[in-house]
């Protein structure tokens, strides 16, 4: 990715301490004085900004993680990135549901 200019950095920090932050963004937000439209809107920037210098695919490792078992023929898959996440259940067997 090319240099970040200081703006951008002192986004780019904000975010990452949004991620360190025991809460929701709306909640860091809150407590930094921060409107949370703004960190979401530099969110957005400094993605489409990553997006664009890509010159390569990036992968992530798949580490499975299970909170509680699955019900049979059922497989959940939770990608987070960032500060989102996103669930998806699979059902082999439709006819359980």
């Amino acid at each position: 990715m090319p240099t970040l200019t200081a703006k951008q950095q002192y986004w780019s920090n904000q975010l990452q301490q949004t991620d360190a932050f025991d809460g929701t963004i709306a909640d860091y937000a809150r407590h930094s004085g921060i409107p949370a439209k703004t960190l979401y809107q530099w969110c957005g920037i400094l993605r489409q900004r990553e997006v664009a210098s890509a010159d390569k695919a990036v992968f992530a490792e798949v580490v499975p993680e299970q909170a509680k078992p699955d019900p049979p023929h059922t497989l959940t898959l939770q990608l987070t990135v960032d500060w989102r996440a996103l669930a998806l259940r699979l059902y082999t067997n439709f006819t359980h549901l």
